[in-house]
């Protein structure tokens, strides 16, 4: 929580005095901790203070803003994601349907609900083989640089070409009596046969400490449930991934299908290297729009958007497309590298000079005001909502923010009441601070900017 400002507090300063403001809020925060960052003006891009800007920090989310930015430039803002379904045959017998993932982050129950009735209502009542297309992308669905507790949690989920509610189901511990095992809750039954659930947790009594725990057992899909749930917290909810998301495809769209009438006698997975297209384009999911789906990426810091969007643009692009739209915007090669397109992994590395020189090139992009309001607004909406309420910089400032163990960041716009817009990147790495203390120190310092004023 920020302190509540005085009026001393709030008086203006010069811009040349931002390092005496600046300074004493780090050595009061030192804790072995590194500190990157960058504060420069908009128009000019002058800089206005910056520490150890040229050296590499890990971003966490804030490198959604490289995969975002090369995306909107490479595509366009109605770019959408065409999940193609083909069908051979005539009903009411279909000798294949093949629907080819093209790895669209958005599909739903209710999507695949929506193509089983109208397949029944134009009169099919049997596929001899339904083709599920699994190998647009041509990379491991998990990221080999992820760490292994990451990899079962809703956020690390698996990023394939058949994508289905997120790949994530909801795990609900509740509380009983005093003594009694705690009552367990899925939300989706046909994603949580793909665990293995051993063990149990008991309900222990009213303000005692939380001591739940719920660990994967390594190379498995098994989870291991222990420890006690104080009575008085209602719900213990965990977001888990979907171990097998191919086979959960396939499982949903199979129920589907059968509770609309329509039998499938055999279900063939394909790589894109095997696939041939047979019969007719019958019908096509379609994605919201890229701006639709950055929005959700920065906004919302969602890692599966993010890494689906980066493989689709690898995918219809190329490798080096990322990197090429990254140097039109005046991003120099030096000052990045790329392990993921979420930032879930510890081996992205950026400069604060970098996320500045990328923040700075979209300014003159035809995309930027879209780009632009894909990100979180201070006080008000997305990963900004709870911070900087009450204070100048709600609704004025728009920003990434990013968070590992041990490390926040926040970059983005900032428009200072009566100063210039500016451009910043904070990049906190080696925190032994808890997020939530990280988070005061960063939003302290940019803070400082709603007080700056033009001076001769």
């Amino acid at each position: 929580m920020l302190a509540k400002e005085t009026d001393s507090d709030l008086e203006s300063f010069c811009p040349q005095q931002l390092p005496e403001k600046i300074d004493p809020i780090l050595e009061n925060s030192a804790d072995g901790s590194r500190w990157g960052i960058i504060i420069q003006s908009s128009v000019s891009e002058t800089i206005l203070y910056q520490k150890n800007a040229d050296q590499f920090f890990i971003p966490a989310s804030n490198i959604k803003l490289f995969t975002t930015a090369a995306a909107l430039n490479q595509f366009s803002p109605q770019f959408e994601i065409i999940t193609p379904i083909f069908a051979e045959g005539s009903p009411p017998h279909l000798q294949t349907l093949q629907i080819i993932g093209k790895g669209d982050p958005s599909l739903n129950r209710n999507d695949l609900e929506k193509l089983a009735e109208t397949l029944s209502q134009t009169g099919i009542r049997s596929i001899a083989t339904l083709v599920l297309e699994t190998g647009y992308f041509d990379t491991p669905a998990i990221n080999s640089t992820w760490e292994w507790e990451d990899v079962y949690a809703a956020y690390g989920t698996a990023v394939n070409s058949l994508i289905l509610d997120e790949n994530a189901v909801t795990l609900t511990l509740r509380p009983q009596k005093v003594g009694e095992v705690v009552k367990i809750d899925w939300d989706n039954p046909i994603a949580a046969s793909q665990w293995t659930l051993k063990g149990e947790a008991v309900t222990a009594p009213a303000n005692t400490d939380y001591q739940v725990e719920l660990n994967r057992k390594f190379g498995t899909s098994e989870l291991n449930l222990r420890g006690t749930l104080p009575q008085d917290i209602k719900t213990d909810v965990w977001q888990l991934a979907i171990p097998n998301p191919d086979y959960y495809f396939r499982d949903v769209l199979l129920t589907q299908l059968g509770e609309n009438g329509i039998k499938v006698d055999q279900v063939q997975f394909l790589d894109s290297d095997l696939s041939l297209v047979s019969g007719a384009r019958v019908s096509e999911l379609v994605s919201p729009s890229l701006s639709e789906l950055i929005t959700e990426i920065n906004r919302n810091s969602n890692n599966l958007y993010a890494e689906a969007v980066l493989k689709s643009l690898i995918a219809e692009s190329g490798e080096k497309a990322i990197e090429k739209e990254l140097t039109a915007l005046g991003v120099s090669p030096n000052h990045y590298s790329l392990a993921d397109g979420s930032g879930l992994s510890r081996r992205n590395l950026a400069t604060p000079r970098a996320i500045a020189q990328l923040l700075q090139g979209m300014l003159t992009s035809k995309n930027f005001e879209i780009f632009k309001s894909s990100l979180a607004v201070a006080g008000i909406n997305g990963t900004l909502k709870n911070r900087f309420q009450e204070t100048p910089l709600q609704g004025n400032l728009q920003g990434k923010t990013g968070t590992l163990t041990g490390i926040s960041t926040l970059s983005g716009y900032v428009n200072p009441p009566h100063y210039e817009t500016l451009i910043f990147s904070v990049l906190l790495n080696h925190s032994q601070r808890y997020s939530s203390e990280q988070r005061a120190i960063i939003d302290e310092m940019i803070l400082l900017l709603s007080r700056l004023k033009e001076c001769s």
